[in-house]
C-alpha cells in the first residue's frame, strides 16, 4: 500500500524495525535502567550526606532552605538522574505502543513479528514458515511496520 511508504521515511521505517527487534530484551533492559537510576540516587544521597556533615557530625546549612529540600533539588537537577528518567519513560511508551499497535493487527501481522522480529529469521525463512509469496510477505511486511510507526506517532 503506497498511501503508507509516502508517510515514513526510510530512517523511521528503519527507527521501528530496530524497536521490534529490541522488544524482546525490552524488559530486561528497563530493569537494568531502573536499578542504575537507583544507584545513581542513592550515590546523590550519599554524597550530599557526607557534604552535609562536619566533623562533629552535625549537619550545618545556611539558613535559607532545609537539608531535605537541597537534596531534593540536586537529584532532580542531575544530568544522569534526568537521562535515566526520560529513558525509562521512552521505553514504556514505545513498549505501550507497540502493543497497542499489535492489538489491531491481523493473525498474519502478529505471525510476522514473531517470527522476524522474535525468533529474526530471515525474510526467506518467514514467507516459507508462513506458506505465502514473497510480493505478499514482503507488502504485509511494510504494512506491519508501518502501523506500528503510527502508534509510536512517527508519521
Amino acid at each position: 500500500m503506497n498511501t503508507y511508504q509516502d508517510k515514513l521515511s526510510r530512517s523511521g521505517f528503519r527507527f521501528v524495525e530496530k524497536l521490534l527487534y529490541d522488544m524482546k530484551k525490552h524488559d530486561t533492559a528497563m530493569i537494568a535502567l531502573e536499578v542504575e537510576l537507583e544507584t545513581v540516587l542513592e550515590q546523590i544521597a550519599d554524597m550530599y550526606t557526607l557534604k552535609a556533615s562536619t566533623i562533629d557530625d552535625m549537619p550545618h546549612g545556611t539558613g535559607t532552605s532545609s537539608p531535605t529540600e537541597n537534596m531534593a533539588i540536586k537529584r532532580a537537577d542531575n544530568l544522569q538522574v534526568k537521562f535515566l528518567k526520560d529513558r525509562i519513560e521512552e521505553m514504556k511508551r514505545h513498549k505501550a505502543a507497540i502493543l497497542k499497535a499489535m492489538d489491531y493487527m491481523t493473525d498474519t501481522e502478529k505471525l510476522l513479528i514473531k517470527l522476524k522480529y522474535d525468533h529474526e529469521k530471515t525474510s526467506r525463512a518467514c514467507w516459507e514458515s508462513m506458506h505465502i509469496e514473497k510480493s505478499r510477505w514482503y507488502e504485509i511486511w511494510q504494512i506491519t511496520v508501518y502501523k506500528v510507526a503510527e502508534y509510536l506517532g512517527i508519521t
